[in-house]
Parts: C-alpha cells; structure tokens; sequence
C-alpha cells in the first residue's frame, strides 16, 4: 500500500485519495472522491459509485427528504448510512485483491519474454529501473484513461473534456536512470491480438518519421494499447446484457404501464445492477467518443437520448423507492404505536387490578381499625367512669381537709393578730420612753455645747484683738525702720550726687507715702 502511495504521488500531482483516507478531515475539501486507479476499479468492478461512498450528513439527508417524518428520515438515513459502509467493505476488500492481482502481474512481466518482432535491440531503454518502469505504465494507463478515472465530489465528470488533457507520451524520460538491469521492447507481455502490436508499430514508425522515438514510450504505447483492447472486450462483453436487459425494461415499462413493488432487498440490488450497468454504457460510450470517427454523431445522439430515458427511468425508480420506503416506515411506525397502545392497556389493567386490590385491603383495614377502635372507645368509656368515680371521692376527702385547714388556719391568723397587737403596744410604749429620755439628753447636750461655744468666741475676740495690736506695732516699727534707711540713703545720695528734679519727685512721693 505505501509503494501504491508512492508510486501515485510522483505520477499525479494530485492527493492520493483511495478507500481507506478519502474520509480523513484533511482530504474532505478535496475536487475529488477518489484518485487511486486501483481504488477507482475496484469501485468500478462493484458497481458503485465513488460519491456512493461519502458520508452524508444528517442535516443535509433530512433536507433532502422533507416529506418524511422525523422517526421515518431517521430510519431511512440508517439504512442508507449501513448501505454504504457495506458498499465501501466489499471496495476495500476488491481493492485488496486487485492490489494481489498485480503483485501476480509484476511478477510475471519480470520474467524475460520473446522480443516483439521490429523492436530494435540496441534502443536507449536498456539499464531502466523496474520501479521506474512501472511508475510510467501506471502514469500512461491515467493518461489514456483521461478525467474519467477520477470522479468529483457529489457529480459525474463530464465526459465532453476526454481528450482535452492529453498528454504526449514518454513525458517521464527525463528521470534519472538506475544501472540494474538491461531491459527491452520484448519484456512488456502483450496478451492482445496481433492487430493491437501492428497499430502500436505502425504508431511508433508514424512518430519516428518527425523524430526518433525511444524504445521505453514504444513499449508503453504497445502495453496501452493492449490494456486499452482488452478494456473494449471487457466493457463490450459487460455491455450486451445489459442493452439487452435495458430493452427488456423499456419495452415492459411500455406494454405495462406501471411497475410492480418489490421488496426492498431486491429493489436496492435491481438499482445496484441498473449503477452497474448504466456505468458500463458511459464507459463504452467514453471509449466510442475516443475511437468513433464524426460519421458516428447520430448514433452518439441516440445513446444520449437513451441515456436521458435512462435517468428518468431511474429517478422515477428511485422515487418509487423512496415512497416504498417511506410507506414502509410509516406501517411499521403504525405497528409499533399500535403494540405500545397494547403494551400500556395491559399495563393501564394491572394497574386498575392492582389499585382495586389495594382499595379492597385498604376497606379492610379501615373496617378493622373501625372495629377496634369501638372496642378501644367503649373500654375508655369504663375507665373513664371508674377515674371519674374516684376523681369524685377523691375531691370530697380534698375538700373536707382543706374546710379543717382553712377552720385551723382562721384560728391560726387571729391568735397571731392578738399576739401581735400586744406585742406592737408593748413596742410604742417602749418607744415613748425612749423618745423622752432620748430628748431629755438632747436638750441637756445642746447647753451644754451652746456654753462652750459662747466661752469659745469670748476667748477668740480677746486673742485677736491682742493680734491686732501686735500687728500695729511691729508695722509702726517697720515703718521707723524704713523712713530711717530711707533718710540714710538719702543723705549718702545728697553727698554723692546732686540733686536732680526727677529725684526730688519720687522724695516728695515717698515721703508722702511714709506720712499715710
């Protein structure tokens, strides 16, 4: 698988898009499904479609089929989505074996045949590298298989443009040469008839009359032609069943006028056989575009308009299909709410069952609490005329002791009145006597200390007038003393200095002073 990768990459400058990366995020926003060669044949020899193989989205399915019902495009989008993981297995495993079939075919072209007769053996292809060799079959087998070869995302590729991407051959002789092995014209195994050598020598002997033409595009040119031979056979053998198959349906859908509803197995395999067939016609028809010559443009036409019957042929199948489809989902939604409204009316009488037994026992046990709890009231009742039968005895005793208390009590208070009112006699009396000798003290301490104090300011006005004469005495000193300092210093200031006015004021006021 990774020589196949490797071997694609350098021949297309294309991704290499095969069964098992074309869904890989990073190869979704590519022009095409599938570019693999193998890939695209074993999708070819299944009868499926490359743009059969991509995942639909749901959204995009529902918007396709607005008149179903939600539960109806979902069912319809799994059958479709299971369709198509069948169709991409049985792929993946025919590309499997094709991918062992040419391991068997390399194997057997590199063993040494008989030379093809007017190859030249000293050509310039000796000294080629087998991988080399097979890159440029694989990039020739493309060219000659043009834009059919790869098919684009949601369309088929139109097949107007076949010849407008021609290439020339050899375009891979410029690579370098890897001195292995000595090889010639006579080691490509041409299994076609003697016609396909001789228009390939008759090719090779037109160009070399412009310029000489290598012996390795010789080679691919004859092993073209061969494939392309065998390819015709193939597809015309593929093809005469089913123009006759095609004119079978056509004359029925003629004479009958309506067509029979199948079951959905073989509807779906009548529709793949019809894929398979109808791809088998655009490949013939592709073939005859390459190879008619332009007196054939009126059998082209008719082919277009049988392959323009033939698409509304399969779209009314399809919508027969789809409305088959449908009104089976819509009867099996049917089935299924009419075993669920089943499912719940038994469930809806358990439940009634159950809910009238449970009613039952819930009366039972009501009659019975009933019961017990007259059984519960009448013994009350009789516990409660014995308690209160005693509860009356009870208060009568209660009430005779509390009449001899209170009785008691009524002796108790007044025996204690007549104490007290002896006792708070007694009391004031006491107090009175008290309260008189107790004034009798009072009025005798108030003499008393009435005569101390008289005494007291007697004794006081008497030593402070003896102050008050003190006093006068010793500032009459005091002033003696000063008025003598002051005509001393007085005298010592007249013998010093003289005498200013100034001076003399505050003499006259000092004096004055002195003097008050």
């Amino acid at each position: 698988m990774g020589g196949e990768i490797a071997e694609e990459g350098r021949a297309s400058p294309l991704l290499h898009l095969d069964l098992h990366n074309f869904e890989e995020p990073g190869n979704r926003g590519s022009r095409y499904v599938l570019t693999s060669p193998r890939s695209l044949e074993a999708c070819a020899r299944q009868g499926v479609l490359p743009v059969q193989l991509v995942h639909k989205p749901l959204r995009k399915f529902l918007s396709e089929h607005p008149a179903a019902s939600q539960v109806g495009a979902m069912r319809l989008y799994e059958e479709a989505e299971k369709q198509r993981r069948r169709n991409l297995r049985r792929c993946q495993q025919e590309r499997q074996k094709l991918l062992r079939e040419g391991e068997k075919e390399e194997e057997a072209v590199a063993l040494p045949t008989t030379p093809v007769p007017g190859a030249s053996c000293n050509s310039t292809f000796t000294d080629e590298d087998p991988d080399c060799f097979k890159r440029e079959i694989q990039k020739s087998e493309e060219w000659l298989r043009g834009p059919s070869s790869f098919t684009h995302w949601g369309e088929v590729p139109d097949q107007g443009d076949s010849n407008s991407k021609e290439e020339p051959l050899g375009s891979g002789g410029g690579r370098p040469i890897a001195a292995r092995k000595s090889w010639s014209s006579g080691d490509v195994n041409l299994r076609g008839s003697a016609a396909a050598r001789r228009k390939a020598l008759l090719l090779a002997r037109g160009i070399e009359r412009e310029a000489p033409l290598p012996a390795k595009d010789r080679k691919i040119a004859a092993l073209m032609l061969v494939r392309h031979q065998e390819e015709r056979e193939r597809q015309e053998r593929g093809l005469r069943p089913a123009w006759e198959e095609l004119k079978q349906d056509k004359s029925t859908d003629r004479d009958g006028g309506g067509r029979k509803t199948r079951p959905p197995s073989e509807k779906s395999k009548a529709q793949r056989e019809k894929r398979n067939r109808e791809h088998l016609v655009q490949e013939k028809e592709n073939a005859d575009k390459r190879n008619q010559p332009p007196e054939k443009k009126i059998g082209q036409a008719l082919r277009a308009r049988l392959l323009e019957e033939r698409r509304r042929i399969q779209l009314g199948d399809e919508y027969d299909r789809i409305r088959h489809l449908k009104q089976q989902v819509d009867k099996q939604l049917r089935a299924e709410e009419t075993a669920k409204r089943a499912v719940l009316e038994g469930k809806l009488q358990r439940s009634k069952g159950a809910y009238e037994l449970l009613i039952e026992e819930k009366n039972k046990e009501l009659k019975e609490r009933a019961v017990r709890e007259s059984e519960q009231m009448t013994k009350a009742k009789m516990r409660a005329g014995m308690q209160e039968q005693q509860q009356r005895k009870r208060k009568e005793l209660l009430l005779q002791r509390t009449n001899q208390k209170i009785q008691q009590a009524r002796e108790c208070v007044f025996k204690h009145i007549q104490e007290k009112a002896e006792r708070v006699r007694e009391f004031n009396a006491q107090k009175e006597r008290a309260h008189s000798l107790l004034k009798q003290r009072v009025d005798e301490e108030e003499e008393y200390h009435r005569r101390g104090m008289e005494q007291f300011i007697k004794m006081k006005s008497k030593k402070s007038d003896q102050i008050l004469k003190e006093k006068e005495t010793s500032l009459e000193e005091s002033r003696k003393i000063a008025r003598a300092s002051f005509y001393m210093r007085d005298r010592v200031r007249e013998q010093i200095n003289s005498r200013p006015f100034n001076q003399m004021v505050l003499e006259a006021q000092l004096n004055a002073s002195l003097i008050k």
